[in-house]
């Protein structure tokens, strides 16, 4: 549930304490933002220590950083697709096979049985596979201009730098959240593959096995 934050102050002016002749800084709050409660918040309350060449930076490095997650994505997706173009075919042709063979001379026929073996871990990877094409959200760099062409980003007493600077650290608190939202979806797609990679490797066992069944049923039966 989201709730109301109000962060740490902003610095609006400058001026110097009467007869001591020292620079004192004063703060007000920032404009009241919605944010997750464990949400990562700017901790930078000296905004015009920062310079806008720093800002700049910070944000090209998250926006560099969110891009990547967005192309981790794209390679899940392609590594899905390959994986799920060649299941299907095979798990096709598996069934075409069986349902060819005599299914009460399955105890003799190793190749049958084999087929039948196979079915079960290309299922099962099918299984884990078809979950990477569930519908998720990964969020992409950039920002709607209805959430920043806003009066109040603009309509305030802050200097033009200062403004400039708001809109940076906003934007690099949107960009955290958008990272780790990618992040976990990612993560979750990678252990899909990965189980679906690791049902596949039980495939060659397959064959084997029926054909030990088959030799031992023959020794039992001789």
């Amino acid at each position: 549930m989201k709730q109301e934050v109000k962060p740490s102050g902003t610095l609006l002016q400058k001026f110097f304490v009467k007869g001591k002749g020292l620079l004192k800084t004063v703060y007000t709050p920032k404009p009241t933002l919605l944010v997750e409660p464990d949400a990562w918040q700017c901790t930078i309350e000296k905004w015009d220590i920062i310079g806008k060449d720093s800002a700049a930076l910070m944000l090209h490095l998250a926006e560099q950083r969110l891009t990547e997650t967005v192309t981790a994505s794209d390679s899940m997706s392609k590594k899905a697709e390959i994986i799920i173009s060649i299941l299907i075919p095979f798990l096709t042709v598996l069934i075409g096979f069986i349902l060819s063979r005599d299914a009460t001379a399955f105890d003799k026929d190793a190749l049958g049985l084999a087929a039948l073996f196979c079915i079960i871990p290309v299922c099962a990877s099918l299984y884990f596979i078809q979950r990477n094409f569930r519908p998720y959200r990964i969020t992409v760099p950039g920002e709607s201009p209805q959430n920043i062409a806003t009066a109040r980003n603009f309509d305030n007493d802050l200097t033009t730098d200062e403004k400039y600077y708001n809109l940076v650290l906003n934007q690099l608190g949107s960009y955290q959240d958008r990272i780790l939202t990618n992040e976990e979806i990612n993560s979750t797609r990678v252990e899909n593959i990965r189980l679906a990679l690791f049902c596949m490797m039980f495939i060659p066992i397959a064959p084997l096995l029926a054909f030990l069944l088959v030799f031992l049923s023959g020794l039992v039966n001789f």
